[in-house]
């Protein structure tokens, strides 16, 4: 393989360095903008290359070291043989533990920036700075491992089907890096993945198999539920749901269903689409947090989700529709309604 000397000078919108060598872009994960570093091309296309990072000769002053162990460090890991091998056996989760949070949240402006700029035509779009997490570390609700042949729970290494098995993770909110060392998977045939979910101080395991029926043995004191290939669900043990507050709204998630994986930031959220909401006379869809024009008065699926519940409450005199508290009891049905002056309300359509 050919190795190289780089100047980075820009991150891609997956977190990878770019620099230009020979008039081509190369790609190197885990550089950063303003580094001098030396790389080993893995790639070859026409137009761009991949390489894999060997030493950074200038580091940016916006490098930190991550906090994790299974993140991917210059320094081989434990039976690696060399950087190359290393990165492989790095987990391929987090993309910029290497750099500071505040250049973090830089590049996700950057990043839509320039998104709107390449793709919609916008000369110079109006993006705010990014709002930070009250936590930048162990805010997930929601965190899905594979599975290793002996059972040990782990992610996925970047680019690659292998799995690295983890013993630490710290995106993995309070509750869940409790129970993460007492999940112990004695029969793993026919389970494909293993789903951990918390809600307050409470916490849900969920097996996802293309069998009707393995054999899972738990020596963990939480609730437990299997979901089937074909969508339904079997309770091992305790509930087969959590209970969540946003708000002061309480929210009932079951098993295989979709909530905001970050709480905090998720009340964040619903408190900015309050500040913000203008009424007019515009007719809007509401469909699980997502607005578009209902020009056609065709019918439209909806669903409770943190950031409904609070905008049909402050709408409540245009939006024709189940009351809040119905809404609560009935969170597994699905309703349409449109909301608007005078709107009507349509039942949903699921051919």
């Amino acid at each position: 393989m050919t190795t190289i000397d780089l100047t980075i000078t820009a991150l891609s919108h997956a977190g990878e360095g770019i620099g230009r060598h020979q008039g081509r872009a190369i790609f190197v994960p885990f550089a950063l903008p303003g580094e001098s570093v030396r790389v080993e091309i893995t790639e070859e296309k026409k137009n761009f290359a991949r390489a894999q990072l060997l030493e950074i000769v200038k580091a940016s002053p916006e490098r930190v070291t991550a906090r994790c162990p299974h993140h991917f460090r210059l320094t081989p890991l434990a039976g690696a043989s060399g950087t190359a091998q290393a990165a492989g056996m790095a987990c391929g989760g987090c993309h910029l533990q290497h750099l500071a949070y505040p250049a973090q949240l830089k590049f996700k402006q950057q990043t839509v920036i320039e998104q709107l700029q390449r793709v919609g035509g916008f000369a110079d779009p109006p993006v705010r700075p990014a709002l930070p997490a009250p936590e930048p570390f162990n805010y997930r609700n929601y965190v899905q491992f594979s599975l290793t042949p002996e059972g040990r729970l782990g992610f996925r290494a970047a680019a690659s089907h292998h799995i690295v098995p983890v013993r630490e993770c710290h995106l993995l909110s309070p509750v869940l890096v409790e129970l993460l060392p007492q999940v112990v998977i004695e029969s793993v045939p026919g389970i494909d993945r293993l789903t951990l979910r918390a809600a307050a101080d409470e916490a849900l395991m969920v097996f996802e198999s293309e069998d009707d029926a393995p054999q899972v043995d738990l020596e963990a004191p939480v609730s437990a539920v299997l979901l089937r290939s074909g969508g339904s669900a079997l309770t091992l043990a305790g509930a087969d749901y959590l209970v969540e507050t946003v708000r002061g709204r309480t929210f009932k998630i079951s098993a295989g269903s979709f909530f905001q994986v970050n709480t905090a930031l998720a009340e964040q959220m619903v408190g900015l689409v309050l500040e913000g909401l203008a009424l007019t006379e515009q007719v809007a869809a509401l469909e699980a947090g997502r607005l578009r024009a209902a020009e056609t008065g065709k019918p439209v699926s909806w669903e409770p989700a943190p950031m409904v519940l609070p905008v049909s409450e402050k709408l409540r005199g245009l939006v024709t529709g189940p009351t809040y508290e119905e809404q609560v009891q009935a969170s597994r049905s699905r309703f349409s309604f449109v909301l608007g002056p005078a709107a009507p309300v349509f039942e949903s359509d699921h051919s």
